[in-house]
């Protein structure tokens, strides 16, 4: 049986056609930074099903020029990458699967290319050039193939990005609003404040229709549903951007997702501020915003944090909250049940309640000699929280359950 030979083919997508181009050289040697690069193949298609088939074409058609000049003969495999450009990416990359299913597709953050041209000392910007580069950077590079979310998780971001746009073009309206004197102008933004508020009424509807007839996914949004601070719209939103549980490895990697983790700039004795590197969906940071505005009030773990991060500003505090409020979902979303807190009086996790009942709990639990009667409330509701096996919050040692693990931090 004879062994692959990898060819990587970069595309270039336009709005209405693509520029396609092969690395291969005919001389088979060692590629080295740029070398060849402007003589490799190149094909325009359109961006439609003809185009989609003349690219198969010409790629079965070079495939048997290649396997002639392969010493040892090997079977010619090819691996597609582009640069993610929104809707034409993914309508291309959807026609690529629809001729062909086994496609191996790598979609690459497009400011990779730039910093690819500059480092190979190239200044000139052209589709054909572009596309040449991006094959290049595939033989180099070796990116991994785009991550294909599942048809209910794809169905249900779709929803709720539209719902994020609406909610987007709401507030612009609002605010134009409040800045408008004439009578005629401002009855012309009511109107279309109405109509943008009705269309967010029926998604919402939408939503929850959907949500109810896929079982899976309404599951894990009412586990998060139960974090105080998350809605049915936000936890829906967490989830349609996450995807499956198993898709990461480790809760570092799903901070890094949302573009919630540092990002350092030092040298020597030149130290400048570190700052989110914000590389994730903003869609994600803008519902764990929201979150915070409420569950920092309704979780002691939050609110004990921020006051703990005296040297920050208020909005770095912020961040540092969300960033614990994301590693308190993804840890309910993994655990086997609702979001619970753990108690003192039974040494268990029980179901969350509002502070007033709790707070009412502990009055009656104090008469009872269960607490130390010097500890006020405020100390008692905010001294033990844990969430599933992970420990989210301070928790004396002698009142430590067995098996708890230590905190993320």
């Amino acid at each position: 049986m004879l062994s692959e030979h990898i060819i990587w083919v970069g595309l270039d997508v336009g709005k209405r056609d693509t520029v396609c181009a092969i690395d291969w050289l005919d001389d088979n040697q060692e590629l080295n930074r740029n070398k060849g690069l402007t003589s490799l193949a190149v094909k325009h298609i359109t961006n439609t099903r003809e185009g989609v088939k003349d690219f198969f074409t010409w790629l079965k058609a070079n495939q048997k020029h290649i396997e002639e000049r392969l010493h040892p003969q090997r079977k010619v495999v090819y691996r597609l990458v582009m640069e993610s450009t929104g809707c034409y990416s993914y309508r291309l990359i959807k026609q690529l699967k629809a001729a062909k299913p086994d496609s191996y597709i790598a979609l690459i953050n497009p400011a990779k290319v730039p910093a690819f041209k500059k480092f190979n000392d190239i200044e000139s910007k052209t589709d054909k050039l572009d596309a040449q580069c991006l094959a290049r950077l595939g033989t180099t590079q070796k990116p991994d193939a785009m991550y294909e979310m599942p048809a209910d998780y794809a169905g249900l971001k779709r929803l709720t990005r539209m719902n994020a746009s609406l909610t987007k073009i709401s507030t612009i309206l609002k605010n134009q609003l409040t800045n408008l004197d004439d009578p005629g102008e401002r009855q012309i933004f009511q109107n279309l404040l109405k109509s943008v508020e009705e269309q967010l009424d029926g998604l919402v509807v939408k939503i929850r229709e959907y949500l109810r007839s896929h079982a899976a996914l309404q599951e894990r949004v009412t586990k998060l549903d139960s974090i105080p601070g998350i809605g049915m719209i936000i936890a829906a939103t967490l989830i349609a951007e996450y995807g499956p549980e198993d898709r990461f490895q480790n809760i570092r990697q799903v901070v890094s997702f949302a573009g919630m983790n540092p990002k350092n700039k030092c040298s020597g004795t030149s130290v400048k501020s570190t700052r989110l590197s914000k590389q994730g969906a903003p869609v994600i940071r803008q519902m764990l915003y929201m979150a915070t505005l409420t569950a920092q009030a309704r979780i002691p773990i939050l609110d004990a944090l921020s006051k703990r991060l005296t040297n920050l500003t208020p909005m770095q505090k912020r961040c540092a909250v969300m960033r614990k409020l994301l590693m308190i979902c993804w840890s309910v979303l993994c655990g086997t049940e609702n979001y619970k807190e753990y108690q003192p009086s039974s040494k268990k996790l029980v179901p969350y309640e509002a502070p007033a009942t709790t707070k009412r709990r502990i009055k009656r639990e104090r008469k009872k000699g269960v607490f130390h009667p010097k500890m006020t409330l405020i100390e008692l509701t905010k001294a033990y929280h844990l969430q599933d096996s992970f420990r989210v919050g301070p928790l004396p040692r002698a009142t430590r359950p067995a098996g708890a693990c230590r905190g993320l931090s």
